[in-house]
């Protein structure tokens, strides 16, 4: 498989056992209630070792990973061709700034 081929793998919704994309029927553990959608959040989901969303109208692929006293989050923006990594050595440091760099990356022009 070609490395272009392996990406668009990667960045595209998996799928269920219905067949339908997992951004119409996520997981839910048995008596749990559904999430409640997020402002400028749509088809939120996973792909191949990726989560994958709609943020503000745009695709977006993101990773996240913490330990106790760090944490990380990788996203990024393919329309405009823009990555912003985040670390952070104090526990859910990075959690209040998100949706700020989330904004922000989506806004950055693509470069001609």
């Amino acid at each position: 498989m070609s490395k272009k081929k392996t990406l668009d793998k990667m960045t595209e919704y998996a799928f269920l056992k219905n067949g339908k994309p997992v951004y119409e029927g996520p997981y839910m553990p048995p008596n749990s209630e559904p999430r409640k959608p997020r402002a400028h959040r749509a088809k939120f989901g996973y792909g191949l070792g990726f989560n994958l969303v709609e943020l503000y109208g745009k695709k977006v692929y993101y990773h996240s990973g913490g330990i106790a006293g760090f944490n990380s989050y990788l996203i990024h923006f393919p329309e405009n061709n823009t990555t912003i990594s985040m670390l952070s050595n104090t526990e859910n440091g990075i959690v209040p700034l998100l949706d700020e760099f989330r904004r922000i990356g989506n806004e950055i022009e693509p470069q001609k």
